[in-house]
């Protein structure tokens, strides 16, 4: 039974009951608490979850591959034949709004790993040149890609990175798509940059 029916119940046994008796005191009824969790499909909804999932772009032009969310060493993954998992990041879901859903995923304190496009083989057989931690965020206003409107994909990924020598590096890596209702694509931002500390 709903909460409204039983609220509609109440009201109509103490209304009985008041015709066969004198009246005595005020009944006071508890308030509705409605919950749309199950509600219909047109509210929006919410959903935050905790997921394993790791962050990583790639840029051409500087010639580098970042990776947030490995375990380290990043051959110690589960795919690799070893025993860890990727970091655990937050989720957050909101929709459907005209059927399109809103996606962010965030990671603080993660492991930040920077490869070299030319020796990259994988992540279980190649050696990272510059390791270090920080944060990661991936923004999508159109998850599945409904092509009702334009879909704006973005991902950035920042820290301090150090390489075998001893040097280190601030890391600033950013990626931005769109896709338009026709299908058509267009890639606004890819970059993986490596400034580094106490450097010109």
């Amino acid at each position: 039974m709903s909460a409204v029916h039983a609220v509609a119940l109440a009201l109509l046994t103490v209304a009985v009951t008041a015709c066969d008796q004198p009246p005595t005191a005020v009944v006071e009824v508890p308030p509705v608490n409605l919950d749309f969790l199950n509600g219909p499909d047109d509210l929006p909804n919410v959903f935050r979850t905790a997921v394993s999932a790791g962050f990583s772009m790639r840029d051409p032009s500087t010639g580098y591959i970042v990776m947030a969310g490995l375990p380290t060493p990043p051959q110690s993954l589960t795919i690799c034949g070893g025993t860890m998992p990727v970091q655990t990041s937050s989720e957050m879901t909101e929709g459907e709004l005209s059927g399109v859903l809103h996606d962010l995923r965030m990671g603080s304190d993660l492991n930040v790993f920077v490869y070299q496009i030319a020796g990259f083989r994988g992540i279980c057989a190649s050696t990272p040149f510059a390791s270090g931690s920080g944060h990661a965020i991936r923004t999508d206003n159109d998850l599945f890609t409904s092509l009702t409107r334009t879909n704006s994909f973005g991902l950035r990924i920042q820290g301090g990175v150090q390489d075998a020598a001893g040097q280190t590096y601030r890391l600033n890596a950013e990626l931005h798509d769109l896709i338009f209702p026709d299908g058509s694509f267009k890639r606004v931002v890819q970059n993986v940059h490596l400034h580094l500390v106490g450097g010109p």
